[in-house]
């Protein structure tokens, strides 16, 4: 039994799982901005609950998990030595350390659901779909039209009005608001009846990455979607193989007729010769893109904050409060190479009990999170942070790792 009843930990679960969704769309609503630290209370009062328990399961086994743990836990709090210089993207590094630790928190709460919650965890996953395929509705409200309530208009509280967003229709940071379709859609085609509503729903978590025109969403999309088609193409039946055929036919076949189409210039053009700039500049270097520089210069940060360190690339410098907007990096910066070492291991450890069950689902995961992890701060941004959590939980623990045994009423 916890400190408060599992009545309370329910209602403070739906809290969090709407966060997982819609918490970059904040910076659009009339909501204040304190609103967003009710999700970071809920977290530290599972803490508390944790710690009073005394016995829980642990998430993991894997050394690199608790390798990495450890100095997320302790080596982070080195960094309040090392002020950030020339660098404008930080926060305080105590809010960005008990963020950081809410992705470890989170792990031990979810493997040991049943002693926090007492609904089903399936009813959860549903409201997260849910959740997902609403919010491809809630963008298209706020981007076309005029309502006080969220829009893409509305100035933040520090004075920025993200015009760099302006022609991308996506409610907050592309790639961080469309984790939640990405995710959703491969747990909708890999874990889920192919009933109709099921595929209604996905194809909209579909359309819902692909308008938001983060490059991240959409290769992890293509790539994944044809990895799995391939894979079942090569093993399925002749039945398969046929719709296997006509539906990538038919969707070849649209999206070639809906990119000659005045709407697709009015709407997509400026997005999407965005994303052929930055694909452009990342294979052969021949254009220049402001998201694309900015990283290159939080690389560059990176490796100068490391030559200036005492321990230098070896241990890294903890967290500083810098948000570099490529984990790799970041992990680099903070932990060097003995970091980069146990996330390695961590990850490995995943993809190897992923294989183990046979889900495909959680190879998927680990590979949208892996091509996530290029382009954002992950263990930062609550979106991505708190669903690996989330799912991989369900998954491994409360659904006997394959995503079906449990799922037929989602």
């Amino acid at each position: 039994m916890g400190l408060v009843s599992k009545k309370l930990n329910n209602i403070g679960l739906i809290i969090l799982v709407f966060f997982m969704v819609y918490d970059t769309a904040r910076n659009y609503t009339h909501l204040p901005p304190v609103l967003g630290y009710t999700k970071d209370i809920i977290i530290y009062w599972w803490l508390i609950e944790l710690i009073y328990m005394k016995a829980f399961k642990l998430p993991f086994r894997s050394l690199g998990f608790y390798i990495v743990l450890s100095m997320c836990v302790i080596w982070s709090w080195v960094g309040l030595f090392y002020p950030v210089e020339g660098y404008d993207a930080h926060v305080s590094p105590i809010i960005y350390i008990l963020k950081q630790s809410e992705f470890f928190i989170l792990l031990f709460v979810f493997r040991n659901y049943n002693r926090f919650f007492s609904r089903s965890y399936d009813k959860y996953i549903k409201l997260y779909l849910y959740l997902s395929v609403l919010l491809f509705f809630v963008t298209l409200i706020g981007v076309y039209v005029d309502n006080n309530i969220i829009s893409k208009n509305i100035i933040s509280e520090n004075g920025a009005s993200y015009p760099e967003y302006a022609n991308r229709i996506s409610i907050g940071q592309p790639a961080i608001a469309t984790f939640s379709q990405v995710l959703s859609l491969f747990f909708l085609l890999l874990c889920v009846p192919k009933t109709l509503p099921n595929l209604i729903m996905s194809l909209i978590c579909l359309l819902g990455v692909f308008m938001s025109t983060s490059i991240t969403g959409i290769m992890s999309v293509i790539c994944l979607l044809t990895v799995i088609a391939v894979s079942s193409f090569i093993v399925g039946e002749a039945s398969v193989k046929i719709k296997i055929f006509a539906i990538v036919v038919g969707l070849v076949l649209a999206f070639s007729y809906f990119i000659q189409t005045d709407y697709f210039y009015n709407n997509f053009g400026i997005a999407y010769l965005m994303v052929e700039t930055r694909i452009d500049q990342f294979l052969y270097g021949t254009s220049v893109d402001p998201s694309m520089e900015m990283r290159v210069a939080q690389q560059e940060y990176v490796i100068n904050a490391l030559s200036n360190s005492l321990l230098g690339s070896f241990w890294g410098q903890g967290c500083n409060g810098a948000v570099i907007e490529n984990s790799y990096y970041g992990v680099l910066l903070r932990f060097g190479l003995v970091g980069i070492v146990g996330f390695c291991m961590f990850f490995f450890s995943l993809i190897k009990k992923a294989i183990q069950v046979k889900s495909m689902f959680l190879i998927a995961f680990v590979g949208i999170y892996l091509a996530h992890w290029y382009t954002l701060d992950v263990l930062y941004v609550p979106q991505l942070s708190y669903a690996f959590s989330f799912f991989w939980m369900y998954c491994l623990y409360h659904n006997d790792g394959q995503c079906k045994s449990n799922s037929s009423n989602v």
